[in-house]
């Protein structure tokens, strides 16, 4: 018995790619700034 599949329209598809894009971009920019904060805090020892 074969299963349905749900098949995304393509606005639904690029409304959800362009979100992934956003958080990925929101994420990285938090690992960043941690990441500069840790070097700064390593620096100062």
């Amino acid at each position: 018995q074969a299963e349905k599949q749900k098949i995304l329209s393509e606005d639904e598809r690029d409304r959800t790619k362009e979100q992934i894009q956003d958080l990925t971009k929101k994420y990285e920019g938090q690992v960043n700034e941690e990441a500069a904060a840790k070097e700064k805090e390593i620096m100062e020892e």
